[in-house]
């Protein structure tokens, strides 16, 4: 894989020193110093579908702006393959502006859809990988520097889940298992794209225990989520990023039903109690339309903005935020 720099990269791509870092990071010696020896994080859960939890472990407000600091950069290297869709930038001559709605519309009108999970996927990726990351291609940096960096974006020994580099350092230590997985995909007649930790392939032929073996053999040293492999063929839903695909990009009429109950709750309840309703949360009216905005918004991303469900629910929606006297937010 070839690399470019574009020129605001230099200072970050040629830090030697440690005082080099502290001036790319606008901070003092003292305080790279702290942030080094005992960086701040805090956790909290946010719930899954499956009624499970997700745990997250953030940085406190002053390493995770260095972080973004250093994701600036990582994301100008990091050149996206054309499988990949999770944590880029989409380019202008994608057809979907979305990337789980782009990630998705590859795999529309197959006769078998293939999705399988990373196990663990930021967990997976250790202190060690991270270091090597930035001692190698296309980094080189020396091993002084690349070890703050490695201390500064990985706790616990591995990628922490809720710092803002995780995701972009995922995908380039995933890239060389990213070209092999195209490959492979190639070689088979299949296609292939990945989003964070979601591995999707299609075909119009079946897939064979052997093709999972091999599989397993690309993405070592990560393992599959053997609980939620799925193989869909083109008589059942089939669902992408949790997105429909078996004629066009669509979404599930039960998403829709939903959507509509949260309208009807917000305006024949008010938001507070809708909010309650839905999310067990009383005086979150914040939660409650920003959540519902996103939804109408998702269904113009991946019907089209001239749908006419969505042009219905989004006049519906406007006029219910009037009423009720949400501020936008």
């Amino acid at each position: 894989m070839i690399y470019t720099y574009p020129e605001k990269l230099e200072q970050f791509k040629s830090m030697s020193t440690v005082l080099d870092m502290v001036q790319f990071l606008s901070i003092r010696v003292n305080e790279l110093d702290q942030l080094v020896i005992n960086p701040p994080y805090y956790t909290f859960d946010i719930p899954k579908k499956s009624g499970e939890v997700r745990i997250i472990t953030a940085p406190e407000e002053g390493l995770k702006k260095v972080q973004q600091k250093i994701l600036k950069q990582l994301a100008k290297i990091y050149q996206k393959p054309s499988s990949v869709y999770g944590f880029v930038a989409m380019d202008e001559s994608e057809e979907y502006a979305c990337p789980i709605v782009a990630n998705a519309a590859n795999h529309v009108n197959k006769r078998y859809v293939l999705t399988v999970d990373i196990h663990h996927f930021f967990e997976s990726i250790k202190t060690k990988a991270v270091f090597q990351l930035f001692t190698n291609e296309p980094f080189h940096f020396p091993e002084k520097i690349a070890l703050i960096l490695t201390r500064l974006t990985t706790y616990k020994g591995c990628l922490p889940t809720g710092a803002p580099t995780s995701p972009m350092l995922s995908n380039l230590i995933f890239r060389d298992i990213d070209q092999k997985l195209e490959d492979l995909a190639n070689k088979m007649g299949f296609t292939y794209s990945r989003y964070a930790d979601d591995l999707t392939f299609s075909s119009n032929e079946p897939f064979h225990e052997e093709f999972l073996e091999q599989l397993q053999s690309c993405i070592q040293p990560f393992t599959l989520n053997n609980k939620k492999t799925r193989i869909k063929k083109h008589t059942q839903q089939q669902k992408v990023t949790g997105i429909l695909v078996n004629e066009k990009v669509n979404i599930d009429r039960k998403w829709i039903k939903q959507l509509r109950a949260m309208l009807h709750d917000l305006k024949n309840n008010g938001v507070q109690k809708a909010s309650f309703n839905h999310f067990k949360k009383a005086n979150h009216e914040s939660f409650f339309i920003n959540r519902l905005r996103g939804n109408v918004a998702f269904l113009g991303q991946v019907r089209g903005i001239c749908d006419k469900e969505y042009n219905k629910y989004q006049f519906e929606f406007d006029q219910l935020v009037i009423k009720n006297r949400v501020i936008r937010s």
